[in-house]
């Protein structure tokens, strides 16, 4: 995320320093970390971390990512508003 979109406002995931733990013994093997992405028209989600099958069945923590939000440099007065949807798809 650089923040630089043709000046526009946008959100953006950085994963690269991301972390994640067992919750009650649950197996952590088979899983590779996504990569740092910016939401845009073209961009609807991004993955955080995905599991190779048959793994991935159990509790985690997923830490120490962060989200970024850019503001255009010559924003109008108005409110801006951010909807972020945590999807979890299992099989």
């Amino acid at each position: 995320g650089t923040g630089s979109d043709d000046n526009l406002g946008k959100m953006c995931l950085i994963v690269a320093s991301g972390a994640i733990s067992s919750v009650g013994g649950a197996d952590t093997t088979g899983n590779s970390r996504g990569t740092d992405g910016c939401f845009s028209a073209a961009v609807s989600s991004i993955d955080i971390y995905d599991f190779s099958d048959p793994n991935g069945a159990g509790q985690y923590w997923i830490t120490d990512f962060r989200l970024e939000q850019y503001i255009p440099s010559n924003p109008t007065a108005q409110s801006y508003t951010t909807t972020l949807i945590y999807t979890v798809i299992g099989t």
